[in-house]
């Protein structure tokens, strides 16, 4: 009113009563007619411009789109008048865009999803019912009752093989309409799978489409790519079907993030640290997806004391609970737990991942925006959970990833977006027969029948909404659209291949579609599993019936297998602990064959365990460098710091992170502990390892001797001090390729020889390289290679340890002497001599009594060996 009101205005306002979908949000049709009409009086004109140029779509599609609404069955194009909607045909205001592939004929940009129907003639066609066949019918169709057949021309051959007379097409269509499975259940499955099968192809082979916005042709993407149907629940089937097929899709503004498993799983997690004492509710919390847990090892763990680092655990995160610091709550169970790590390691999909991080960024504000203590961040999420119909952004599930993919979505989400290829795949469904009947009355006010007196109206008014929004779905598509199709059957054209039910949108457009009866334009589907239940002639009713292959067994060839596997499995990355445990497991099934020949058993080699569990907080996994095996006992006296991988894990931390300079300048332990930053790093570490402080200051005997005692160099009659060195590197990650035949021999030139890595990688991370200069002569800087040992022994004398070495790490010093090796690029036997000094093996507990040190160095002569073994053994 206020640009028609002024002296001088220009106003353009645009609309198209063709795209009024969201008559559901009072969006209809009559507000927008009474603008046009108040519009129009107030500029003196008749009628309104038309826009009839498209620039979003190529020529050869809005030929088929015209083709399709001119119809008319659409709109008011019949009819005429004042305020009717009359579709007026498009031309292509932009003749650069197409779609097409390289080398080959322009394909229809419309092409048709046709599923294949389905016939059975069931038990209830041979009775008495209402369903019944003609009794003359029932005996010669006997040997078809209960087969399932895809195809309408596979099932009609059946039927006039055994009729008496095959040219009778009455009795044709009679079983046609008997069997034909007219459910839309059925026929939107197929139609997924068409979809997804059409999508693959267009993925494998893509066609070039021209990008407006760069005014060049590049090949068409998942993204490009479309699927709109009408209902969520249609969508969620679609992502389905994509998941099975392995293609990328993103579900467009999906809702339903409070009624993920993850939102379920952080409730169980938030109510087992408001109760740690429950046991009932620590037993919810290990089995979801953070800890991991197995039913089975539940029971074994109830009776864990308050002193259990889980317990302890468990506390500190109510502790903070309590103080309300959500974000170091959940900051501290992802590190802790590792969920995400684990989910990425273990490929599996980001959804859960993605759905958990967005959850827990919620929860993070809602605890500091409405200041919420534990009880009431608890309920507020349960209250969140059960609220099934939340809607808005705070329910709209992420995207899992940023990877190009199909876009999944409603046609009401579709409005006003674009895409080169755009598939239909819903509709197929009618109303809810519970559904308001809302129609408008004669003075064009929106009414509610309670009475359902004015059936035909409401009827007509959804027929009209089902057209617009076919429209809205049609004109999505740039270069190509696909549409289902459900064309009359061949022998009984009364019948459709699918009887789509009174008001589906896409009962609409099938009279429209069977004017696209050429076979450029069908892309017909038949399941290899539907295929293989079709009955073919000579198998129905004549001939001896086999007996089912039951007990079939085929023969297992173990060799064969393996040799396949291992041909296509590609690039190897495998580590000393891996290569440990398969050592150890062919040695068990070697041990075994003996054991068993000679009358005994033995008892079978535990399965090494991929992820830290609670009842394995104290027990170290099956060949992790931290543990040793049963005939190697653990210290008779107790220490302060239990055995197992956590141990090991929480003294490495501290030695990666230990200043060397502060033990030089330092006088004895005493200063050295007093120190500040000394007390800040076991301080923090050991509470991030859930160390008590009984723990903390024997780790801190451990590491002060291990890096200030002097350590004997047998090779040269010297000794050494770590802490000392001149330079080093902690924790070096190292990939090192698998020998083979063809790589250059040691210390030869790679010139003239082909340099490819085939088998894969050897793989692992180095403690500790030090570079250590000599005092006495000859004075030159050597590199040392450290692996530290937390294992608790009987002893640490030199035979000792030198036995846990040979038995345990023979294969570690090897593959990390190697890569070494290879990171210093020496090449020469005078180079290694001067350059390498040896391996040193420090067993960290024996260090406070003596340097509990195994040292070797391998020459230059066993290095090259090493070269050998590792090429010659499988992987």
């Amino acid at each position: 009113e206020l640009f028609l009101s002024a002296p001088e205005q220009r106003l353009v306002v645009i609309g198209d009563p063709k795209q009024a979908i969201y008559g559901f949000r009072r969006a209809d049709l009559a507000t927008y007619r009474e603008a046009r009409r108040e519009l129009l009086e107030h500029s003196g004109r008749s009628a309104p411009f038309t826009l009839g140029k498209n620039f979003r779509s190529a020529a050869a599609l809005l030929d088929g789109v015209n083709r399709i609404f001119g119809r008319l069955e659409f709109f008011d194009n019949s009819a005429g008048g004042e305020d009717s909607i009359v579709y007026q045909n498009l031309t292509c205001g932009n003749p650069g865009i197409d779609l097409k592939v390289a080398g080959a004929e322009a394909a229809s940009p419309i092409r048709l999803l046709v599923p294949e129907p389905r016939f059975r003639l069931q038990t209830t066609h041979f009775g008495s019912g209402k369903k019944k066949l003609p009794a003359e019918l029932q005996e010669p169709l006997a040997p078809l009752q209960n087969c399932t057949f895809h195809g309408e021309a596979a099932f009609v051959e059946q039927v006039q093989a055994h009729l008496p007379n095959p040219e009778d097409a009455q009795a044709v269509q009679t079983v046609l309409k008997q069997a034909l499975d007219e459910k839309t259940a059925f026929a939107e499955s197929q139609l997924r799978e068409l979809c997804a099968q059409e999508i693959r192809r267009l993925l494998h082979d893509p066609p070039t489409w021209f990008d407006k916005d760069k005014q060049e042709h590049r090949l068409l993407q998942a993204g490009d790519m479309a699927v709109l149907c009408r209902k969520r629940r249609e969508a969620d089937a679609l992502a389905a079907t994509f998941r099975k097929h392995g293609i990328p899709h993103t579900v467009y503004k999906q809702s339903g993030l409070f009624q993920t498993r993850a939102a379920q799983e952080i409730l169980v997690f938030l109510q087992a640290i408001e109760q740690p004492e429950s046991w009932s509710r620590m037993q919810q919390a290990w089995l979801t997806s953070f800890f991991g847990a197995r039913l089975e090892t539940l029971e074994s763990q109830r009776s864990l004391g308050g002193n259990h680092p889980l317990r302890r655990q468990f506390m500190e995160w109510q502790a903070l609970a309590e103080q309300r610091r959500y974000r170091r709550l959940f900051s501290a169970l992802l590190k802790f737990t590792q969920v995400v790590e684990r989910d990425l390691l273990h490929n599996l999909a980001e959804r859960e991942s993605t759905n958990r991080l967005h959850l827990i960024q919620h929860l993070i504000q809602d605890g500091l925006a409405q200041h919420l203590d534990l009880p009431q961040l608890i309920q507020n999420l349960q209250r969140r959970i059960e609220v099934s119909g939340e809607s808005g952004n705070d329910n709209t599930l992420r995207l899992d990833c940023e990877q190009d993919a199909v876009q999944v979505m409603t046609i009401h989400a579709a409005k006003g977006l674009e895409f080169p290829v755009v598939f239909v795949c819903g509709g197929l469904t009618g109303p809810h027969s519970r559904r308001l009947y809302r129609y408008h009355d004669d003075q064009k006010t929106v009414v509610i029948d309670l009475l359902r007196d004015a059936k035909e109206q409401v009827e007509q008014e959804e027929q009209e909404e089902n057209e617009r929004m076919l429209y809205v779905a049609l004109t999505r598509a740039g270069g190509r659209l696909h549409l289902p199709a459900f064309p009359r059957l061949e022998h009984c054209t009364e019948l459709r291949t699918c009887k789509l039910a009174v008001g589906a949108p896409l009962a609409l457009l099938q009279n429209a579609l069977d004017e696209f009866t050429d076979p450029e334009f069908v892309v017909r589907g038949l399941h290899e599993k539907a295929e293989a239940r079709s009955q073919k002639p000579e198998a129905v009713g004549a001939g001896p019936v086999r007996e089912p292959m039951t007990n079939h067994q085929p023969p297992f060839l173990p060799s064969i297998f393996q040799a396949l596997k291992t041909q296509h499995r590609g690039l190897v990355a495998t580590s000393f602990s891996r290569l440990n445990r398969q050592d150890e497991t062919a040695d068990g099934r070697r041990q075994t064959a003996e054991n068993a020949g000679a009358g005994q058993t033995r008892e079978p080699l535990p399965k090494p365990t991929q992820m830290l569990l609670p009842e394995q907080l104290e027990a170290a996994k099956a060949g992790d460098e931290v543990s040793v095996s049963e005939p190697i006992r653990t210290l008779a006296s107790p220490e302060p710091l239990p055995g197992g991988a956590k141990t090991g894990t929480y003294l490495h931390e501290l030695l990666e992170r230990v200043d060397f300079d502060d033990l030089n300048r330092t006088e004895g332990f005493e200063e050295w502990t007093a120190l500040e930053r000394t007390q800040f790093l076991f301080q923090s570490v050991s509470v991030q390892h859930g160390i008590d402080e009984t723990g903390r200051d024997h780790a801190a005997s451990l590491v002060w001797h291990a890096l200030t005692r002097l350590v004997p160099i047998p090779a040269s009659g010297t000794t050494l001090r770590i802490s000392e060195c001149t330079r080093k590197l902690a924790e070096l990650t190292f990939h090192l390729p698998i020998p083979e035949d063809h790589h250059p021999a040691w210390g030869m030139p790679a010139a003239g020889k082909t340099w490819q890595i085939e088998r894969g990688y050897l793989q692992g991370s180095i403690d500790l390289l030090f570079e250590y200069e000599a005092s006495e002569p000859p004075e030159r800087k050597r590199i040392y290679l450290v692996d530290w040992k937390s294992n608790r022994l009987d002893n640490y004398e030199p035979k000792t340890l030198a036995a846990t070495v040979q038995e345990h790490y023979a294969l570690q010093v090897e593959i990390y002497t190697l890569a070494t090796a290879h990171w210093l690029g020496i090449q020469t036997a005078k180079a290694w001599e001067q350059r390498f000094g040896g391996v040193l093996y420090v067993f960290l507990r024996g260090m406070p009594h003596g340097p509990a040190v195994d040292f070797q160095q391998p020459t230059w002569a066993q290095v090259q060996c090493i070269r050998d073994t590792l090429q010659s053994r499988e992987y």
